[in-house]
């Protein structure tokens, strides 16, 4: 006699066989991709700069403008200004809890100090005054150092930069 206890276990085991099935078959959920739109990318490491290569930078450590910023602006805990061509890039650290008005007034100083810099892009990101900083110590002790990740901060950072 056919009950709803079998009717109950043979919808069990039926689902339970067509799961099995799916996945044994490759099948799932995620629809598939064009694979001429992919991009596959490698991913590094954000906290190991050194191992990127690519020496050949146009990328300069402006520490004395570093020191200008560090001295006029309050609160400021660090700073690395790296110039390019004429842009400046600044990651700042500051202990404000808004850090918009150390940017400003750090901008207003590399533009008053450094006229021949016809843009400058100021970041109070964690990650982008961590790699900045040790890119200006590697060059500042002849270290070879990759601008890859430098340059991956920049477009993250300041995707509008040129």
């Amino acid at each position: 006699m056919w009950n709803a206890t079998h009717s109950r276990k043979l919808s069990h085991s039926v689902l339970i066989v067509a799961m099995i099935l799916t996945a044994a078959t490759g099948c799932g959920l995620v629809r598939d991709r064009d694979s001429a739109s992919v991009r596959v990318t490698q991913l590094k490491d954000t906290n190991a700069p050194f191992e990127t290569r690519d020496n050949h930078t146009a990328f300069v450590p402006r520490q004395d403008l570093a020191a200008k910023i560090r001295s006029s602006v309050q609160d400021v805990s660090d700073v690395t200004v790296l110039q390019r061509h004429q842009s400046a890039y600044v990651a700042l650290a500051t202990t404000r809890v808004h850090a918009k008005q150390a940017q400003r007034d750090a901008q207003r100083i590399i533009r008053s100090t450094a006229p021949t810099i016809k843009r400058v892009y100021v970041s109070s990101d964690e990650s982008l005054v961590n790699h900045f900083h040790q890119f200006a110590v590697a060059r500042e002790h002849a270290e070879k150092m990759g601008s890859n990740l430098i340059m991956n901060d920049i477009e993250r950072v300041f995707p509008n930069a040129h």
